[in-house]
């Protein structure tokens, strides 16, 4: 019986492994593309996984690991996600294929995929993924957002604005935009 401690490391390694497969290579996304055409959706404990091969098994088992890193590049890339009633989901393109990357929250977390039959336009494009490219929106982004960061330091430090009137009316005008946009 393993330790929860040898278990966490035996995660670890396997993580690492499939970031550098992942980084390094399309064999993940050429495997998905094979196997979503006999299996348009699945997840990684799959109830029925038992009746696909030893290798297909381990392939969905990496799912958590394939969402980690769609995680990871799109926060850095200010790509959210896209929220469900349970969980929330990445869309990804590959070869003109379409695909939902996702977890569900219950008593555990629940990765998926789906193959969708067209890809959406907003869909973060593999190639991208994998070469762990800034955007060029990201970059505008990060330098209108600095902009930001230096007003307000300037109103909090020059002018004297207390942070928490700043803050207040950041998430106050946040939330007049969001209910603009909503209705």
């Amino acid at each position: 019986m393993k330790t929860s401690i040898e278990k966490q490391i035996e995660r670890t390694e396997k993580r690492k492994e499939f970031f550098e497969k992942l980084l390094y290579s399309t064999e993940y996304m050429d495997w998905l593309m094979t196997f979503s055409k006999k299996v348009p959706q699945c997840s990684a404990d799959a109830a029925d996984a038992e009746m696909f091969p030893i290798e297909d098994r381990k392939q969905l088992g990496c799912l958590p690991f394939f969402f980690e890193a769609i995680q990871e590049y799109s926060s850095e890339n200010y790509i959210y996600p896209y929220k469900e009633p349970l969980g929330e989901y990445y869309s990804i393109q590959y070869k003109g294929i379409g695909f939902d990357i996702g977890v569900d929250y219950g008593q555990g977390s629940f990765f998926y995929y789906r193959r969708l039959p067209v890809k959406k336009n907003s869909a973060l494009d593999f190639k991208h993924l994998m070469s762990s490219v800034k955007l060029p929106e990201t970059l505008l982004y990060d330098c209108k957002l600095e902009e930001l960061v230096a007003f307000i330091e300037h109103l909090h430090e020059e002018d004297h604005v207390p942070l928490d009137a700043i803050r207040f009316k950041v998430e106050d005008t946040v939330q007049k935009i969001k209910n603009r946009e909503n209705s």
